[in-house]
């Protein structure tokens, strides 16, 4: 997920209101055209987060999204071999970006 989506140049990111069970990564493309923010929800609830980018605006009201999430203790078995799986989707977002964080998880969002 993170070689898929990575970008180079680290910038400045900071989290308010979560707690410590949220810790968020972002990342721009060395052409400045591309915004990856790495998000790890270490809670056992879904959090809600009003994503607020300065010095960047998202083309379009879409981003990618790969989202890694199950019980602490899932497992992949032969019988269930994607239990545990990453899971890509398009997220339209709009004017507003607030994000469903889902609970035990590891999201990448691209803009």
């Amino acid at each position: 997920m993170v070689t898929q989506a990575w970008a180079p140049v680290v910038v400045e990111t900071a989290v308010s209101g979560a707690g410590p069970a949220l810790d968020v990564n972002a990342r721009i493309s060395e052409d400045g055209g591309r915004l990856a923010l790495y998000a790890v929800n270490d809670s056992a609830e879904v959090i809600e987060a009003d994503l607020v980018i300065r010095g960047f605006r998202p083309q379009g009201d879409s981003a990618s999204v790969v989202e890694l999430a199950g019980a602490p203790l899932a497992v992949n078995s032969p019988a269930q071999p994607a239990q545990v799986a990453p899971r890509r989707s398009t997220w339209t977002h709009g004017a507003q970006l607030r994000y469903r964080l889902p609970a035990h998880s590891f999201t990448v969002i691209q803009f």
